[in-house]
């Protein structure tokens, strides 16, 4: 893929953010904030507007099993989460530690599997403040999924610097 993925920087994101945060704290709709920005501000300004006390994070690396999907054409991942909720469409699910050391207890099998057929990819991105159904983190990457050499659930566990 090698074109640079997200353009968003740190600053960028925690000022759309303020300007829903701004917004909903001034008795505005989510509608009339969100038309005052561009298209591509949008789902920046409407997490500002939906997590009224989120404080982003600066970027951090986090693991997955599996590549995301990627959408050649529009050169960015597609979320991983599809659901009614418009929070889905910037969220790529990494590694939750505690569901990753439930199944290596209930499903070692599978899950060994799972690494070996799908590899394991490190990502850099925006903890995002909701999860995916199943309490999974989501993040708003900024770069592009990179393959690491990890091979089982402990060398992954061991590379998580966790809580996020």
């Amino acid at each position: 893929m090698g074109h640079f993925y997200n353009a968003l920087l740190f600053e960028g994101l925690c000022a759309l953010v303020k300007i829903g945060q701004n917004g909903r704290n001034n008795g505005q709709t989510l509608e009339d904030v969100l038309r005052s920005q561009s298209y591509n501000r949008r789902p920046y300004v409407r997490l500002g507007y939906l997590y009224p006390h989120w404080k982003p994070s600066p970027a951090q690396t986090f693991y997955r099993i599996g590549t995301p999907l990627a959408d050649e054409m529009a050169f960015e991942y597609v979320p991983d989460e599809n659901h009614v909720s418009p929070m889905y469409a910037l969220g790529v699910i990494v590694i939750n530690p505690d569901r990753l050391k439930k199944r290596q207890k209930t499903d070692p099998e599978a899950l060994a599997a799972d690494i070996q057929n799908k590899g394991v990819y490190q990502i850099r991105g925006f903890l995002l403040p909701h999860s995916s159904v199943d309490g999974d983190p989501l993040v708003l990457p900024i770069d592009w999924a990179e393959k690491v050499p990890l091979t089982s659930a402990q060398e992954i566990l061991q590379k998580l610097r966790f809580p996020y």
